[in-house]
């Protein structure tokens, strides 16, 4: 009941204060929809230790030849949905022979244009097969058909969302919680109530957990508006996210899970905010020990995003903020990695409850709390 006071307190001081209303609500629906606009979109890179997976059929030794006489790095992948297999990541390139087509046949060529390590294979491949029938002595030409297993504004809008979303999702949860919490913690300091506070029968787990809660409130304020934001601005201009509305290409079920995963965000900055506020002395020192944090978990994010969707170091899990931001993504290109979800949440309850904990003890270091 306490813990919920506490909570309810710390709140509506949010609220009443409008660089809170600016900061959670107004900045993240209105500016990430124009940077979404001004920030030019590229293919994720490509590791390029990578191997070119390819499906082509087994009886087609021509052509597999052609390919392992040119190509290093070549791994040949038999499924029976190739085209769903590359657009999950399983795969590279699809080259289907039909017989039934010229003296020849016809090859098919299909691709997913929104990840760089196909795209790669695909041009190295159609480079090398459209120069080799070219050079033959019987100039038996092959027509080539080309086609992306993505539709032009589907490739678009996965891009812009892919690379840009979980970064933004970060900034904006990190900024409005952390804030939030500095100003519930080095805030009262500053106004002496934090001490008047410390006098009532209230314990310290209560005081930690109430402001923490508030500043997730806070901080999930941003996540929700940001996310609004775009929804409401591609479902009027869909060019904003590349061609499509952000629902009707994600889908409500997406949406809800990357809302989850930045409200999970929120959580782990709200607590990191609460030791960093307790232990400043004043606001500014407070906002000045966060920037870092703030700026190394956006660094982070935006290098791994930069990377290939389907590949991630398993280290890269065990970060904080950066798995996150790494599993939106993932959900951004609908894969529901069950284990990948799970370690994500186990590592920020485990980062979070960590700050949770040096904020219970400084809370209990008076020369900490009331140093000057």
């Amino acid at each position: 009941m306490k813990l919920f006071i506490i909570f309810k307190k710390e709140l509506l001081d949010q609220i009443r204060d409008r660089r809170t209303i600016i900061a959670a609500i107004l900045m993240p629906a209105l500016i990430v929809p124009l940077l979404l606009v001004l920030i030019p979109r590229e293919a994720p890179e490509a590791d390029p230790d990578a191997p070119a997976r390819i499906i082509i059929g087994e009886s087609e030794t021509r052509i597999r030849n052609i390919i392992l006489h040119s190509i290093k790095n070549v791994r040949f992948e038999d499924s029976r949905s190739p085209s769903e297999a590359i657009l999950r990541g399983s795969a590279d390139l699809l080259i289907r022979v039909d017989r039934k087509s010229g003296a020849h046949g016809e090859l098919t060529l299909q691709y997913d244009s929104a990840r760089r390590g196909s795209a790669l294979a695909f041009i190295r491949v159609h480079d090398l097969l459209e120069s080799h029938f070219n050079r033959s002595a019987a100039r038996s030409v092959v027509p080539m058909r080309i086609s992306t297993v993505r539709d032009e504004d589907e490739n678009r809008t996965l891009l812009t969302l892919s690379l840009m979303l979980p970064v933004f999702l970060m900034v904006f949860a990190a900024s409005s919680t952390i804030s939030s919490a500095i100003d519930m913690t080095a805030g009262e300091k500053e106004r002496s109530t934090l001490e008047t506070l410390l006098s009532c029968d209230i314990s310290h787990a209560a005081i930690i957990l109430g402001k923490t809660l508030a500043a997730s409130a806070v901080g999930c304020t941003a996540v929700v508006s940001l996310l609004s934001g775009i929804a409401i601005c591609s479902q009027a201009y869909p060019s904003i996210t590349g061609g499509l509305p952000l629902f009707r290409f994600a889908g409500p079920t997406n949406v809800l899970l990357m809302a989850a995963l930045g409200t999970l965000s929120v959580f782990l900055f709200a607590s990191a905010g609460m030791a960093i506020g307790l232990y400043a002395k004043s606001v500014k020192e407070g906002t000045i020990l966060a920037l870092p944090l703030i700026v190394l978990g956006s660094a982070l994010s935006s290098g791994l995003v930069a990377g290939d969707p389907f590949t991630v170091k398993c280290h890269y899990l065990l970060i904080p903020v950066v798995n996150i931001a790494y599993a939106i993504r993932s959900v951004i290109y609908d894969r529901h990695d069950a284990i990948l979800l799970l370690i994500t949440l186990a590592v920020t309850v485990a980062c979070a409850s960590v700050f949770l904990l040096i904020s219970g003890r400084l809370l209990k270091n008076e020369s900490v709390i009331f140093r000057s």
